[in-house]
């Protein structure tokens, strides 16, 4: 009697556990890997245009950049440049993106950059991360990180990873 209760409680559990819906269990969002260059093409110093702190220069700028690539549109937004005595500089901004990813159809994100690097080397290099709002990018989380055109032309290089949530 009593194998057959141990016997009948196991299969109890072991079904309960077959047919019970997985809770919490979610699959993560498939990444895609990204790549392509981007083009200052505006930085036009806003009101006050510039101004300075303990030999620090400070700009607060609107500016815009074209993207290629697996990204292809334009971001528009602010940033503030801060440069240092000895070259070094900071550039944080928070722009809009239109356009287009992997041929997909057009929408929106934010684009939220952190980027250093120094005016008498010419050397610069950031991180992205992105945020989908509307249309073919709603949905999209991503980062990215970029380095200074190697060419000088001013086509910087970007890449990295970005997914779209279901």
């Amino acid at each position: 009697m009593k194998r057959l209760i141990i016997i009948a409680l196991a299969t109890v559990v072991a079904l309960s556990l077959v047919l019970m819906p997985a809770v919490g269990v979610s699959a993560s969002p498939p990444t895609t890997e990204v790549e392509g260059t981007f083009k200052l093409i505006k930085f036009e110093p806003t009101k006050p245009p510039i101004f300075t702190a303990n030999g620090n220069v400070i700009i607060t700028a609107h500016l815009i950049t074209e993207w290629t690539g697996d990204f292809v549109g334009t971001d528009e937004g602010v940033g503030v440049f801060v440069m240092r005595p000895n070259g070094d500089y900071t550039l944080n901004t928070i722009t809009t993106f239109t356009g287009r990813c992997l041929d997909g159809p057009e929408g929106t994100m934010n684009i939220y950059t952190t980027s250093r690097g120094n005016d008498y080397t010419m050397q610069f290099q950031g991180r992205m991360t992105l945020v989908g709002r509307t249309g073919g990018l709603a949905g999209l989380h991503g980062k990215l990180t970029f380095t200074n055109d190697p060419l000088g032309e001013g086509n910087n290089p970007y890449s990295g990873k970005i997914h779209f949530d279901p």
